[in-house]
């Protein structure tokens, strides 16, 4: 019997859709004038915000880069690349805060953005390279 791929089991739904829409997530996030995040009671919880958002940015980032096979040299280097392009994202984003009304832009939220891409990124890797040892030791076929 053959199995038949439904249409929301394509890899476009479940690797590249999510990073895509938690980027518009982050765009309408960024677009919201007052915007005031549950108070976390310390003092510097916007920025433990971007980190977190950004980190899952970077994984699903990283995930996403890994199935597109554009070069070789793409796919050596797309752990770089996708914190490169999460970091760039988080850049537009605090352009973007610059022109909305009651949001402003700042190093130290970018800096976060970029720390918490590459931080997901880093996890992605380590959690794929754990798989495959996994795999290796203990779903060896006989």
């Amino acid at each position: 019997m053959k199995y038949k791929m439904t249409h929301f089991q394509h890899p476009f739904y479940r690797y590249h859709l999510p990073v895509i829409a938690l980027a518009i997530a982050i765009f309408i996030l960024s677009s919201i004038p007052q915007l005031n995040p549950p108070d976390l009671g310390f003092e510097i919880q916007d920025k433990f915000y971007h980190f977190v958002f950004y980190a899952v940015f970077g994984y699903l980032m990283a995930r996403s880069f890994f199935l597109l096979k554009f070069s070789q040299t793409f796919h050596r280097y797309y752990l770089v690349l996708a914190i490169v392009f999460s970091a760039v994202y988080g850049l537009s984003d605090e352009i973007h805060q610059y022109y909305v009304p009651g949001r402003f832009c700042s190093l130290g939220d970018f800096i976060a953005d970029g720390l918490g891409a590459a931080t997901g990124v880093f996890i992605y890797h380590y959690r794929s390279q754990c798989w495959l040892w996994f795999q290796k030791y203990f779903l060896r076929r006989k």
